[in-house]
């Protein structure tokens, strides 16, 4: 019995559809920024921790840090 021989690369790193510029441009639209921080001109930077499934759908978010 012969042993299978499989790619040498049989597994793929994931990807964004359409590439890195079609993943920013889909965040771009999607991010929504509060009223509320927009009135009082509140900037800042939100860590997030996230888990994807197999097919790619994130089911678990948290906020590790956020502005306020």
């Amino acid at each position: 019995m012969k042993k299978e021989v499989k790619p040498k690369h049989f597994i793929h790193k994931p990807e964004y559809p359409g590439g890195i510029k079609a993943m920013r441009r889909f965040l771009a639209e999607q991010q929504q920024y509060p009223a509320e921080a927009l009135a009082q001109r509140i900037e800042g930077t939100v860590q997030l921790r996230y888990t994807i499934d197999h097919s790619g759908t994130v089911i678990r978010t948290k906020v590790i840090s956020g502005v306020g």
